[in-house]
């Protein structure tokens, strides 16, 4: 049987595009990420990275197994969803991934609120660049990124991604 978590690693891969780029994003080393890659390998039978200069890339195989991950992760996060849903409570943890100009503006009253009405969901802030931010939302390691955008410079939106716009600034210059 195939190994979710190993699977998440070939995902990122995919994602990221080198070892050493989805060992940073899983706080785990090159090594370990290959030797998970390995593993990989021998559950599904098939070869799923080649050799290319000094780096790997997906085969084939890898990427029909991507395909399937991303599927196989949005059920996992439908059936926490659900669970979580037929709690009486919110608990648990949400991470939220943003920069300073956010942090400044809506958190202080953001973390208010949610203390007051789910005072059993713990908050966990992380400062991050907007592309990082977004890259580990994508690798899960976020739920969400608050983030800034400028007229006539959009971020490409994804579609297994929601965005919701939550309040606009005039820009001024001096």
């Amino acid at each position: 049987m195939l190994n979710v978590a190993r699977l998440r690693i070939l995902r990122e891969l995919h994602l990221r595009g080198t070892l050493a780029a989805v060992a940073e994003a899983l706080t785990y080393t090159p090594s370990a990420v290959s030797q998970q890659l390995s593993q990989l390998e021998r559950e599904a039978g098939v070869p799923l990275l080649e050799r290319v200069g000094r780096g790997v890339r997906p085969t084939d195989a890898a990427l029909t197994l991507v395909g399937h991950t991303d599927v196989i992760l949005t059920q996992l996060e439908a059936a926490e969803a659900d669970l979580a849903a037929s709690q009486p409570t919110v608990q648990g943890v949400l991470r939220v991934a943003l920069f300073q100009s956010v942090v400044l503006e809506l958190a202080p009253a953001t973390l208010t609120l949610l203390g007051e009405r789910h005072p059993a969901l713990q908050v966990e802030i992380i400062q991050r660049d907007e592309d990082l931010a977004s890259s580990g939302m994508m690798a899960q390691e976020f739920d969400v990124v608050l983030g800034e955008e400028f007229p006539g410079r959009p971020h490409p939106i994804r579609p297994d991604v929601h965005r919701e716009d939550l309040l606009r600034d005039s820009v001024m210059l001096a």
